[in-house]
């Protein structure tokens, strides 16, 4: 087997009084850091929406915090951070938007809802002399759903018959019976039959109608209005207009989304392939192209997130009893003590390490933390096997010597397996995207401490043990502990522990 160290006798447990120290230093500075800025809590836990934005040029930060503010917002409590494409060849870039739950609203969908409504207003502001309807959805895309929603938004009740829903039937049906299925302007929806003002009203206000935002629209959408709209003209022949308009959406949304990241810049650039002429001169005159696209959309309410925040510390308590069970059934109690405790050790420094840097703790955190501990307790299960062996074999040596003797035992094994890992988790670190990172950091800062804890944290407190449950024993018995094993089981033993 390849071994990096040979005969190798570092005293490793003659330092165990500065493995301490720096443990209770690192704990320490953690704790510090907890206090002085908190945990930076992700939407999963404290609650809120998380929205990820490209933008073909994205204005300035305190750009965004305007328009947020001036759509009622407070700006103090909004984050925003660049985000990368996650390696892909688009040319805008990304930001993360959060805004934490809004505690004003009891209704945790309503104000789920509300806070979306304020962020696409604000970021609508970035398509001025786009469009004159700044902050307002476009109705040629809208659906029956989002009509009757908007209806019930601004207070309009059934009167009779004329429930939102018949109201939202009765204005579709209006707006694709016009040339070319769309609206040319939103006063036309005061010409559908069977609706009333204040609907008409709350209509013109929450919706525009004109060109349609090419970064925004959906897949399905885009389809649904290049049928409506027929732009090859196409609609006596129902099967090959299906077809013709599918292959274009694919294209479309093919180069938008996965080889732009989610924004084009212009029409022109968009490879639809060998298409008439006059489907481009129709994108034209029925799209605009958008500052940016909202590719993602996260809300969690503020009770949900307290409930995974329980559940994550309900997990990560239960994990690590489970060690303590398994390690000492497996060997010792005071192994599995040992181990739990090194394991403890770990998780409040690399989560001392992310409060410090204020980076979010999420679900993804919490799933890292568990891998964590996992890896971390299989190094120590690894130092206390040898350890086990080594005592049967050396069973008139000190607990030390024997503790130091398989440490370095494992010492290349360690190496190889951790060294191994840290490379792998440290390209996820370094190319592995904004999704995989939280992810990643955690196994990074967690591959070091956790090798460190193996051997200065687990052992030191395991020999602490030993001797304390030594003192306690009669002398008769502590003798026979003690006693030399036949030269037959001390050659089995060394046998067994080469192959470690």
């Amino acid at each position: 087997m390849f071994r990096l160290f040979h005969d190798n006798n570092i005293d490793f447990l003659g330092h165990k009084h500065v493995f301490i120290l720096v443990s209770v230093a690192m704990m320490l500075i953690g704790c510090v850091g907890v206090v002085a800025r908190g945990f930076n809590l992700g939407v999963d836990f404290a609650g809120g929406s998380l929205y990820y934005v490209q933008f073909v040029n994205p204005p300035s930060t305190d750009e965004i915090r305007a328009s947020l503010e001036a759509q009622g917002v407070d700006s103090e409590k909004v984050t925003i951070q660049p985000i990368s494409s996650g390696g892909r060849a688009g040319t805008g870039q990304g930001l993360l938007v959060r805004l934490p739950a809004d505690a004003s609203t009891a209704d945790e969908t309503a104000g789920i809802g509300i806070q979306k409504r304020q962020v696409l207003k604000a970021l609508s502001t970035f398509n001025a002399g786009q469009t004159n309807a700044s902050g307002k959805a476009d109705f040629n895309l809208a659906d029956e759903a989002e009509i009757v929603n908007e209806l019930s938004h601004a207070g309009v009740v059934a009167e009779g018959a004329t429930t939102p829903e018949v109201i939202a039937t009765s204005i579709l049906a209006h707006r694709n019976s016009m040339p070319k299925g769309v609206y040319t302007s939103i006063d036309e929806v005061r010409q559908a039959p069977s609706v009333p003002p204040a609907a008409a009203d709350a209509i013109v206000n929450a919706f525009y109608a004109g060109k349609s935002d090419l970064n925004q629209i959906g897949g399905e959408d885009f389809l649904d209005l290049m049928k409506r709209t027929d732009p090859l003209g196409l609609k006596g022949d129902a099967a090959a207009a299906a077809a013709e308009y599918t292959a274009l959406r694919d294209a479309f949304i093919q180069y938008r989304d996965r080889t732009q990241s989610g924004v084009v810049s212009s029409i022109d650039e968009i490879p639809f392939g060998d298409v008439a002429p006059q489907f481009r001169e129709s994108l034209g005159e029925r799209f605009y192209v958008g500052a940016f696209n909202m590719t993602s959309a996260e809300s969690v309410g503020a009770q949900v997130g307290d409930d995974l925040r329980n559940r994550a510390i309900y997990v990560t308590l239960a994990s690590l009893i489970g060690m303590l069970i398994f390690i000492a059934f497996r060997f010792e109690w005071i192994y599995g003590v040992s181990a739990v405790i090194a394991v403890f050790h770990d998780v409040p420094v690399t989560l001392g390490i992310f409060a410090i840097f204020g980076w979010e703790i999420n679900l993804t955190v919490i799933a890292a933390v568990l891998t964590l501990i996992g890896y971390s307790t299989n190094d120590t299960i690894v130092i206390f096997d040898r350890i086990r062996e080594t005592l049967r074999a050396q069973r008139r040596d000190s607990i030390e010597q024997v503790t130091n003797d398989a440490i370095n035992a494992t010492l290349s094994r360690t190496v190889i397996a951790s060294g191994t890992a840290f490379l792998t988790v440290l390209v996820l670190v370094l190319f592995g995207g904004d999704v995989l990172r939280s992810f990643a950091m955690v196994l990074l800062i967690g591959i070091i401490v956790g090798t460190y804890s193996s051997i200065g944290i687990a052992s030191p407190i395991m020999i602490w043990l030993h001797k304390r449950q030594r003192a306690r024993m009669p002398a008769a018995a502590a003798s026979r502990a003690d006693a030399p094993r036949t030269a037959e089981q001390a050659a089995r033993t060394a046998r067994t522990a080469k192959t470690i």
